[in-house]
């Protein structure tokens, strides 16, 4: 098989997956069923414009095979790995600064470096970003996001 069958096979288990805790998340009450509805629903509508493209592509008349060479292959590669390179960079970031400031830092350092975006765009989603997270978990949800090492530790500091 190819790596495009796999690769459908793949997002349509993922969206089983997504589909059966979804459902499950219907079954939960109060705050803790609207966490797995905010993300499950929309990575489902997602995944499923994801495969609807795939799809498209592979029954279109001019469908080429993705990867021609072992260049292309290697190429592929070091894009996978800066990617992953990114999300442990954003991890590291939640861990050390928390979820507001390690998620405007992430967004300034991938939409400047990776994307190469303007400023005024990166400040724009950095402050939408901020506000939406803000407003949906911390006062809609009433949700505690995660501090962070650092400030956490520069509060105890501040507090003596």
């Amino acid at each position: 098989m190819s790596k495009s069958v796999y690769e459908l096979i793949f997002d349509l288990t993922i969206m089983v997956v997504l589909v059966y805790f979804v459902a499950k998340a219907f079954t939960l009450t109060g705050g803790a069923g609207r966490v797995p509805l905010f993300v499950g629903i929309p990575t489902l509508i997602l995944m499923a414009a994801k495969t609807a493209v795939a799809l498209s592509k592979r029954f279109s008349s001019d469908s080429r095979p993705l990867h021609t060479g072992e260049s292309d292959l290697s190429m592929v590669n070091s894009k996978i790995l800066n990617e992953i390179m990114w999300l442990f960079i954003f991890t590291l970031l939640i861990i050390f600064l928390g979820v507001i400031y390690g998620s405007v830092l992430f967004l300034m350092l991938y939409l400047r470096l990776h994307n190469r975006d303007s400023w005024r765009f990166t400040i724009v989603v950095c402050i939408a970003v901020v506000i939406t997270t803000y407003v949906v978990f911390q006062e809609a949800l009433k949700m505690f996001l995660y501090e962070g090492v650092i400030p956490g530790i520069i509060s105890e500091w501040l507090d003596y």
